[in-house]
């Protein structure tokens, strides 16, 4: 079944508290690569952590996570 059609149906649940999560992890400014609160450094780093944090976004009942990309916005 498509997004769309979901969305006829029911509310449609989009990710969680990705950075609070992040934060929540006990993180070294090693695993940033020295930018500290770079988040989008963990994709490359520290991405099982970033999977695992996704995957309980899905544990709980999310229908689709998005990203770690705090920064990838010109803004």
């Amino acid at each position: 079944m498509n997004i769309l059609d979901r969305l006829k149906q029911r509310v449609f649940i989009l990710d969680g508290a990705m950075g609070t999560s992040i934060h929540n992890l006990d993180l070294t400014l090693d695993d940033y690569r020295g930018c500290e609160n770079c988040s989008e450094v963990l994709n490359l780093t520290r991405p099982e952590l970033i999977r695992d944090v996704h995957r309980s976004f899905r544990s709980i009942g999310s229908d689709a996570v998005m990203t770690n990309s705090f920064g990838g916005s010109r803004h």
